[in-house]
């Protein structure tokens, strides 16, 4: 009997363990996750990507949330979350925006419920960009297939593209961070939503570069974009002849066939790159903020242009020749800055006087010992030792807790440093704000950031202190960023006296700050322009420490500014900085070293940091963020505040190859003391404020051209590789080149839009080795009626061709290549060009 007892009871056991798995698992298939990842899986390291997913509920009404958390996902330091309310037989569709390091090769995507047990899950592979590397978004319902940006990608360099529709596209510009350029082609943007159309325009002004593409579809292309577009397509011709298309691609040979052209009515800001012999434009340009819209009115995927082999030469010539970008507009450079910016509030002592806590002591050890023993003798009651000394032990401990509580007090400290980027002709200014929540104790927080701000963690500890840098990493993974109603930090634990740093991105009505300035050639003016212009701030904050940014000049205002104020200027800017890099991809390897590529000999100077100098100001300037906790606490107030921008203006700013990066805009930029950003911390609880922003406005400018000749000198091109063997990443720029044998590098050089001439009467090639001196510079020039390369000679660093029409090509861009032979090592401090001419061309 108790044999069979025992029998039932294995039986049973076996029973439960083999069915009630099953059936967990069973229950698990109740819920589908499918994910896909940023740009077709490629993404930017440390630069938010979306992670767009679909859950499935075929079960009973459920509250879970998508997260993605470091403990499954080697590479992503915070938890990023977002809540999902699925009712019976529901699918959802969203986007979760996250951050990752560099080297992330896949993914892991988790539904977890409300005890957070794993519903489901799916991995998707992912693939870092290199900092050079272009990424682009193709936008297109065409049978005949998306179109190819990537072939515009010189050789021996990379470039990464997704083929969306446009639902895929995320609605706020943060999301497009990472994005150089994106295609609409024969697609309907009507459909966009306002968040969506929003987040272009947003993304355009911060630089990002638009193309619009016209045909047979072009009302239903434009209908989404059309207060974006260089030209508002009204109709529609048919035409037979796109050779001027050819030529402005670098071609010589006709290019003909009937195809449709898209016309209507220009933009009063709008410039015609290529049109047809009766004037009809066929490309167009138009700049807003420091971003691109081109507008073709054709469809590239339609004949003569499909198939056609110059695409990859028009699409370069697109993108070699957009505007520089101010070198305090790509992001993140350094975040160990950001860590240790975060930590200063200037005046705030996180620990008392060391001269009372000495008092305290002191009055502690004289009650305990011989004040104690003096009282009990006199009274001759020593045998109460054992019972007055745990009592005093006991009262003075209590006294220093409720003390120590009273100073530190209950509400956290937070130190906000802001930079507020604005632009000419619209209402919106980027935002980029570093936050640090200093706890006076123990306890959790919850940070929601600003209205239409992504909000992370700062991903790095500060230097030379490995023990904060693994406190700083174990708080990371404990942040949990969750994005429903705006992105919160929920519930993050930090201890007595210790800062969160956070960092926030977005959008922000722009300030009331505004002005005007005209460049024009003066006499005597050895080739330079002259700027004249004026600054009223119309906010409500005296701004200090203002200054007026030029190409390579800088004008600093002797006192501050108050509300209401109208102030002048004239300037000169320096006519001796290299050409800035074009905007194609992000040209230097951020964060290789301290600072880059940020200092270089040049001309018998050296120039370092120079966009940094110029926005802090005359202040003693220390690059290295670890200065401050090596020399101790600062000296004073002002001092604190003082290092506190320095490491905020280096975690933003880098000179790219020396050159600031300015173009042809005029900046006015002042700091104020108070942040035009609002955040909140445990629903509006009370914090004390360290607030410090810094304005940087785009002023609305124009050029005035010289009637008479003049010399465009290398400050007003922008370069680009048009080729390359066997370069090294990090070398690949005119200035500082080294070449080895057998290596080569081509470069194209395009005036600035306001900088090209009429016509081009000389050409000048500047090139000296880092050694000096007159050594001879062999250089290969473009010829455009050719389509070959002839050789030349540079003597005693200078070069001047007096006939220099062949090798002119589309909007006067001029390409240069040097090669490293066996008897040839090129050590170059400097490649560029200069145009000398007019801007009338003579009848």
């Amino acid at each position: 009997m108790v044999a069979r007892f025992w029998r039932w009871i294995l039986l049973i056991g076996l029973v439960g363990a083999v069915v009630f798995p099953v059936a967990a698992q069973d229950g698990t298939r109740l819920i589908e996750l499918n994910v896909d990842a940023a740009y077709d899986g490629a993404y930017r390291p440390d630069q938010w990507m979306p992670i767009r997913f679909t859950v499935e509920n075929r079960g009973d009404e459920l509250n879970a949330r998508v997260i993605i958390r470091p403990e499954t996902n080697r590479g992503v330091t915070g938890t990023f979350s977002l809540p999902v309310a699925l009712p019976t037989n529901s699918r959802k569709t969203d986007t979760l925006y996250i951050t990752a390091q560099a080297g992330v090769q896949t993914l892991t995507v988790e539904v977890l419920d409300a005890e957070n047990s794993r519903l489901a899950e799916d991995t998707v592979p992912l693939r870092t960009l290199q900092t050079s590397d272009g990424l682009f978004i193709v936008l297109t319902t065409a049978a005949s297939g998306a179109l190819d940006l990537q072939s515009a990608a010189p050789e021996g360099m990379s470039a990464a593209q997704a083929t969306w529709t446009v639902n895929l596209l995320p609605d706020h510009p943060s999301g497009l961070e990472s994005v150089n350029t994106i295609l609409f082609t024969d697609v309907d943007s009507g459909t966009l939503t306002p968040a969506q159309r929003d987040a272009i325009s947003a993304w355009v002004l911060d630089g990002g570069h638009l193309i619009v593409t016209g045909g047979i579809s072009w009302q239903a292309t434009a209908a989404g974009l059309s207060d974006l577009l260089p030209l508002l397509p009204t109709a529609q011709q048919t035409i037979s002849d796109l050779t001027p298309l050819a030529t402005f691609s670098g071609q010589n040979a006709p290019l003909t066939g009937d195809t449709t052209l898209a016309t209507g009515e220009l933009q009063a800001d709008a410039r015609v790159l290529v049109a047809l012999a009766d004037g009809t434009p066929l490309l167009l340009r138009r700049t807003l903020g420091e971003g691109t819209v081109d507008y073709l009115a054709v469809d590239p995927n339609t004949v003569p242009l499909r198939g056609w082999d110059g695409m990859d030469q028009l699409w370069f010539g697109l993108m070699s020749s957009l505007a520089p970008q101010p070198n305090w507009s790509h992001g993140v450079i350094r975040w160990e800055n950001a860590a240790a910016a975060t930590q200063i509030m200037p005046g705030l002592d996180v620990l008392p006087s060391i001269l009372p806590i000495c008092g305290f002591l002191a009055l502690y050890i004289a009650l305990i010992g011989p004040v104690n023993y003096i009282v009990l003798n006199r009274i001759n009651r020593r045998e109460y030792a054992w019972l007055t000394i745990p009592v005093l032990i006991a009262i003075f401990s209590g006294l220093a807790y409720v003390v120590g509580g009273q100073l530190r007090g209950n509400d956290p400290s937070v130190a906000r440093l802001t930079m507020i980027r604005s632009w000419p002709n619209t209402d919106i200014a980027h935002s980029t704000q570093l936050v640090g929540v200093l706890s006076p104790q123990r306890g959790q927080y919850t940070l929601a950031a600003p209205t239409d701000h992504f909000l992370r963690g700062v991903p790095r500890g500060l230097l030379g202190n490995a023990n904060n840098n693994m406190l700083v990493s174990s708080f990371q993974s404990s942040i949990d960023v969750q994005q429903d109603r705006g992105f919160r930090a929920v519930d993050f634990p930090l201890d007595a006296s210790f800062v969160g740093a956070f960092f926030a991105s977005g959008t922000t009505p722009a300030p009331n700050i505004s002005g005007s300035a005209t460049l024009f050639y003066g006499p005597g003016s050895n080739d330079r322009h002259s700027v004249r212009g004026a600054v009223r701030n119309g906010s409500d904050q005296t701004l200090t420490n203002a200054v007026i940014l030029g190409r390579g000049a800088v004008l600093r205002f002797a006192q501050d500014i108050p509300p209401g104020e109208l102030v002048e200027f004239d300037m000169v800017l320096d006519p001796l900085e290299p050409p800035a890099p074009a905007p194609m991809g992000y040209p230097t390897e951020r964060g290789s070293t301290a600072f880059g590529f940020s200092a270089y000999g040049y001309g018998g100077t050296t120039v370092f940091e120079r966009t940094a100098r110029d926005l802090l100001g005359d202040i003693p300037y220390i690059a290295d963020p670890s200065y401050f906790y090596n020399t101790g606490e600062r000296e004073s107030t002002a001092d604190q505040e003082e290092r506190r921008r320095q490491l905020f203006v280096t975690t933003l700013v880098e000179d790219l190859f020396i050159s600031t990066g300015r173009g042809n805009s005029i900046y006015f930029v002042g700091w104020g003391t108070d942040s035009p950003l609002e955040l909140q911390i445990d629903d509006d609880r009370r914090f004390k404020a360290f607030d410090s922003t810094l304005y940087i406005v785009a002023l609305d400018t124009a050029l005035q051209p010289a009637t008479d000749r003049v010399r465009i000198t290398a400050d007003q091109f922008v370069w680009a590789v048009a080729g390359r063997k066997g370069v090294r990443f990090a070398s690949y720029a005119p200035v500082n080149l080294n070449l080895s044998s057998g290596n080569s590098i081509a470069f194209r050089y395009t005036p600035l839009a306001e900088s090209q001439l009429g016509e081009v009467t000389e050409l000048r090639i500047v090139a000296r080795y880092m050694s000096g001196g007159a050594t001879p510079v062999p250089v290969n020039v473009w010829d455009w009626e050719g389509e070959q390369w002839v050789g030349q000679t540079v003597l005693n660093g200078e070069l001047r061709l007096t006939q220099p029409s062949r090798y002119i090509g589309p909007q006067n861009a001029v390409q240069l290549q040097v090669i490293g032979d066996d008897n040839n090592y090129f050590d170059l401090e400097h490649l560029y060009i200069e145009q000398v001419g007019r801007f009338a061309a003579s009848e």
